[in-house]
């Protein structure tokens, strides 16, 4: 057992969360327990992981993983390994809910500077979905998504909060396509209390660094793109771009359209004309935010000088492996047994 990145899950350990401080011990040879010396506890080895629980031997259950996050479909992983579907569904019910898990502690208030946001429109078994995401330009880190039957003002709010929460009050830039939710769903969230001076309640304000782009494709004799500064100022958000994107570059939602591409490559069941429609909304965020963790931690990016997207935001040193991103331990709600 490798004990260099295991930390005390016991809450009222005095080194509790903590790597690297010499106080956990290999605690028995049959099983793979671990001891902390600080306060005695022991637990299970595969503690704060996603296979915690699980008998199956564990690179079985990676490579399964990894199949379906690279477009594999489940039928086929059952065909071949020879086990029960609804066993491989538990296996990428726990690695969807684990990447879930694992992205919104790790995905923290960053500087984003620009923000680009789009939907994908899924056609399920019996009914469609949509799915809104969002991702920073500059390091082309996927931010996360919101999945919902209908495409109204709530799946809006939902994608523009999550940009809230994850962006520092800092010049920041937001391109949209010609939906006309976004700008009014911004306009809602992005808003700070603020003192009047007077008795009574607190007002909130629009952020004076918030600056919003939309795309709308017009038709005249041909379609044409147009692009509309809707909140903020045209010449800091040309300086934002010539960073992100380059001097002298087009105001665009290429680099979300890739990402999107991206997706439906790497999901068998986002691909046009699929023969294997996703059948359970929740089934469908678990595998999104599974793609889109590794894209971030796992994926290469030929634009970032052979760096991940992690790499580029400065969340990590180096490029994990798919292993290592399986393993690598939760901060646990820790029960009162282990």
């Amino acid at each position: 057992m490798n004990l260099q990145h295991v930390f005390c899950p016991n809450r009222v350990c005095r080194d509790k969360h903590q790597v690297g401080k010499g106080n956990i011990v290999s605690h028995g040879s049959k099983r793979q327990r671990c001891k902390c010396k600080s306060c005695g506890r022991t637990f299970s080895y595969r503690r704060g992981t996603m296979f915690y629980g699980l008998r199956t031997d564990e690179q079985l259950v990676t490579w399964a993983v990894g199949l379906v996050a690279w477009g594999c479909p489940v039928a086929a992983i059952v065909a071949v390994f020879g086990r029960d579907e609804r066993t491989v569904a538990d296996w990428l019910h726990r690695a969807g809910t684990y990447a879930e898990t694992f992205h919104h502690q790790h995905i923290q208030e960053i500087d984003l500077q620009q923000v680009q946001v789009d939907e994908i429109r899924l056609k399920m078994q019996r009914q469609v979905l949509w799915i809104a995401m969002a991702m920073s330009v500059s390091s082309r880190l996927w931010l996360g998504a919101v999945c919902q039957v209908s495409r109204n003002k709530q799946l809006a709010r939902q994608i523009m909060t999550c940009i809230y929460n994850w962006a520092k009050q800092v010049p920041l830039v937001i391109a949209f396509d010609g939906w006309s939710a976004y700008p009014t769903a911004a306009a809602f969230i992005f808003r700070e209390p603020c003192s009047t001076g007077k008795v009574g309640g607190v007002r909130k304000q629009l952020w004076n660094e918030l600056h919003l782009i939309q795309l709308v494709k017009q038709e005249a004799q041909r379609w044409v793109m147009c692009r509309w500064v809707v909140l903020g100022s045209y010449a800091l958000i040309r300086q934002i771009l010539d960073v992100t994107q380059g001097v002298n570059t087009t105001i665009n939602t290429a680099y979300m359209e890739r990402l999107n591409a991206t997706f439906r490559a790497h999901l068998a069941c986002f691909a046009r004309r699929t023969r294997c429609p996703a059948r359970q909304l929740q089934t469908v965020g678990e595998r999104v935010f599974l793609v889109g963790s590794l894209y971030n931690f796992c994926c290469l990016h030929s634009s970032l000088d052979t760096k991940t997207p992690a790499m580029a935001a400065g969340l990590t040193d180096h490029c994990w492996s798919l292993e290592e991103f399986l393993w690598k331990r939760l901060l646990p709600h820790f029960a009162s047994t282990a």
